[in-house]
């Protein structure tokens, strides 16, 4: 599976995950580090069971939302369009950040956004905070701003942001 850059529970894929749901936001994670694929069966029960991930037992959350917090981050600093991509693909928006979805088929003016709408419009500001024009952007800036990383999770979490209230 490494050398086929494959993300696969070992056994059944719904009893790895009903021992322990945050397995679904880790495979997801290290599908965007690692640039793997999430094999078929792994993928089917996740989207499945998805709708767990804010389960509750004996009035504790089952995933803490410091787990979701860090996982969720790691994977948008590891690659911010495919994090979007999978956790939407995956259901995990929906559970999650359900107010990330509203930007989906939200319109914003042809003539300052000929994109589309604000989804689009996100997922273009991702992807434009790992293309060359923003890295060669950067150089131009002094010296005391480009100690701080490229891409911080504070700048891609803003990008992300930007435009949520706009539905």
């Amino acid at each position: 599976d490494l050398k086929n850059k494959l993300i696969k529970t070992v056994g059944r894929p719904a009893a790895r995950f009903k021992e322990d749901y945050s397995r679904m936001l880790r495979a997801l994670r290290l599908a965007c580090q690692l640039n793997f694929k999430i094999e078929e069966k792994t993928w089917r029960a996740m989207k499945k069971m998805m709708k767990k991930i804010n389960s509750t037992s004996a009035g504790e959350l089952v995933v803490p939302y410091e787990v979701i917090a860090k996982e969720f981050v790691k994977s948008l600093a590891s690659d911010p369009v495919k994090t979007l991509d999978l956790w939407n693909d995956s259901g995990a928006f929906k559970e999650l950040m359900p107010e990330l979805l509203k930007m989906r088929n939200c319109p914003q003016p042809k003539k300052f956004h000929a994109e589309g709408d604000v989804w689009t419009h996100t997922r273009l500001a991702l992807k434009n905070l790992t293309a060359p024009a923003y890295k060669k952007f950067l150089q131009t800036l002094p010296e005391h701003i480009k100690k701080e990383p490229a891409l911080s999770p504070e700048l891609i979490l803003s990008a992300l942001f930007h435009d949520i209230g706009k539905p």
